[in-house]
């Protein structure tokens, strides 16, 4: 009897074993294929604008060597623009229209062109500088990356 019973115990743990592991293996799965879903392993392709807390960055297109966004600011205040520019070797930006010196409301959006050079590469940062009561700010407000 005591045979019997060893063998049945040695199953048991047998598939205890195999049961802890099969569920640890079925959760990491399930974790994997919810990464992939949200896109967590791949880049960006495109074009993207990734806006800072505070700010907006959206409708970016890259067409030629121009690339174009809308920004904004969602502080709650009203901003006097000074310029808008993009960092990297060689890049150009300008306000498309003359919002320089104009006021940008917390909530408005500023369509905004940059010229990028072809050996320029991906991503730049987009700054603002603005005044608000008297003072002169330069903030860096979003990461644009382009092909």
């Amino acid at each position: 009897m005591t045979e019997k019973y060893l063998r049945s115990r040695k199953g048991q743990s047998a598939m205890e074993y195999l049961m802890t592991y099969g569920w640890a293996i079925l959760i990491i799965a399930i974790v994997l294929v919810a990464f992939v879903g949200l896109n967590l392993f791949k880049s960006p392709i495109g074009t993207t604008c990734r806006a800072f807390t505070g700010y907006v960055c959206s409708g970016q297109i890259y067409s030629g060597n121009v690339l174009s966004v809308s920004i904004g600011q969602i502080s709650g205040s009203t901003w006097t623009l000074t310029s808008v520019f993009m960092n990297g070797s060689g890049i150009t930006g300008s306000i498309s229209g003359s919002y320089s010196g104009s006021t940008l409301a917390s909530g408005q959006m500023l369509p905004v062109t940059f010229t990028i050079p072809a050996s320029d590469s991906s991503p730049g940062s987009i700054y603002v500088e603005y005044t608000l009561s008297g003072t002169t700010y330069n903030s860096l407000i979003a990461t644009a990356t382009f092909p």
